[in-house]
């Protein structure tokens, strides 16, 4: 209906409410932020600067420290070095005030806040971001995804070299989808780090703030659900189902408590292209892999107790009470 009244695509921004954009551009960079995995801070990627010495040297660092930072941040959170248009005015005011060219400004912060293992991971991370973004637009046949705003344009460049080599290779991505043992694969690598839990069935469920953590094509797997049903809320567990093409998350309460209750699931079903929301009563058994807990914790401890006593699978992660 959004789109024969406006002519413009939706997004789903959760169930039953959806977001339109007048701008091709801001709605792709809306998309790929949403998408993106999860990054610890910059400033836990800032290389230590050289402590001050009594030896006569331009102290460039600290006179434009704050545009340092501002260049740094931008860096390691895109994986290249930032265009003049592409840092605050503050910075380039900064500059100007210290009679320092940009250019300048980007050497002195490759020379002081900027790791390059560090720089590497960061590009590494975007291109990955870029390729889920790319694969989710050629899944939804997205009608903005020609339309990338100047900055995603440059990183497209930066890290595919061109835009035609940047689509042939999130297609390629994309098939890793179409391959539900690769998916597969990809769970149970992220139940053995630690991410969540592989239920009787052999689906994954895991906490929604962890999803962000998860690698590219489980990521990319969420984001064909979400395209569907909106963003995932906070009090949510997800169970990723790739043989069945599904994705259900659950509401949970009392997440505090030694078994959390969920009440409601949205079920996505990719192959039907529907969402259904049901009342589902459910308990979490496995709690502790959900979530992540440590191996020794009272958690464990208490799911281990209720298993042995109620005669529960150890792999049941939900039962119906």
């Amino acid at each position: 209906m959004l789109t024969q009244a406006t002519g413009v695509e939706p997004v789903a921004l959760a169930p039953g409410i959806f977001a339109l954009f007048r701008s091709p551009e801001e709605e792709q960079d809306f998309l790929l932020e949403r998408r993106r995995g999860r990054r610890a801070s910059t400033s836990a990627y800032r290389a230590d600067r050289p402590a001050k010495t009594a030896v006569a040297r331009p102290q460039l660092a600290d006179r434009i420290a704050t545009a340092i930072d501002a260049i740094a941040g931008f860096a390691l959170e895109r994986g290249r070095l930032p265009h003049a248009d592409e840092v605050p005015s503050d910075v380039h005011d900064l500059l100007a005030a210290e009679r320092v060219s940009f250019t300048r400004a980007i050497e002195a912060s490759q020379d002081t806040d900027i790791d390059a293992e560090l720089f590497a991971r960061a590009a590494a991370e975007r291109r990955d971001d870029l390729l889920v973004h790319q694969a989710l637009n050629i899944l939804n046949r997205s009608r903005t995804a020609a339309r990338p705003s100047p900055a995603m344009v440059r990183d497209i460049r930066k890290h595919f070299g061109s835009q035609q080599q940047f689509g042939e290779q999130a297609l390629e991505y994309l098939h890793a989808l179409a391959d539900p043992q690769r998916t597969v694969t990809a769970m149970e690598r992220a139940s053995d780090a630690g991410f969540g839990a592989i239920d009787e069935d052999g689906r994954l469920v895991i906490d929604s703030e962890r999803v962000a953590d998860l690698e590219g094509v489980l990521r990319c797997y969420v984001g064909c659900a979400l395209y569907l049903s909106g963003d995932i809320e906070q009090e949510h567990i997800v169970r990723l189902d790739p043989l069945r093409r599904r994705t259900t998350l659950f509401s949970l309460t009392g997440r505090r408590q030694p078994f959390p209750e969920t009440m409601t699931s949205i079920t996505i079903d990719l192959k039907r292209q529907d969402v259904i929301i049901r009342d589902d009563v459910r308990i979490l058994l496995r709690k502790a892999d959900v979530f992540g807990m440590p191996r020794r914790s009272r958690q464990r401890s208490a799911e281990r107790e209720h298993r042995s006593a109620a005669g529960i699978e150890e792999a049941k992660v939900l039962a119906k009470r």
